[in-house]
């Protein structure tokens, strides 16, 4: 029976390791501002390429402190989800896209969460 157990933990851990790990794509703004920084959208457009050949889930999270910049928070989505789609639409399926609530040192950021696709040469070994 305990061996089964180990056997079962052993598999569970291999196949989230062959599922993708995620990783972050961090987008800095300027105080309240809305409009996307050209600097950032070269960096979707890098992070797009690195993208090529495979196919990752992706949400969008930008962040508020208090409910009145909320709105503020929701026009960041829709331009970078603009962006990504246009950058990045054959590579990527968007899951989530919202706003969340969290302290004020996260309100002049917005965060791009993917899976992490898996690199050529560890298909292979995996294969």
């Amino acid at each position: 029976m305990f061996i089964r157990k180990v056997t079962l933990l052993a598999l569970v851990i291999c196949s989230a390791k062959l599922i993708g790990q995620k990783d972050t794509l961090r987008l800095y703004y300027s105080g309240l501002a809305t409009k996307l920084l050209d600097s950032n959208e070269v960096k979707i457009g890098n992070w797009a390429a690195t993208l090529k050949g495979s196919k990752s889930d992706v949400e969008i999270h930008a962040y508020y402190d208090k409910s009145e910049f909320k709105d503020i928070a929701k026009q960041r989505i829709d331009d970078i989800a603009l962006v990504v789609v246009r950058k990045a639409r054959d590579y990527s399926n968007i899951t989530f896209q919202g706003p969340k609530k969290s302290d004020k040192s996260r309100r002049s950021r917005v965060d791009i969460i993917y899976t992490k696709p898996l690199v050529q040469e560890e298909q292979k070994t995996k294969e």
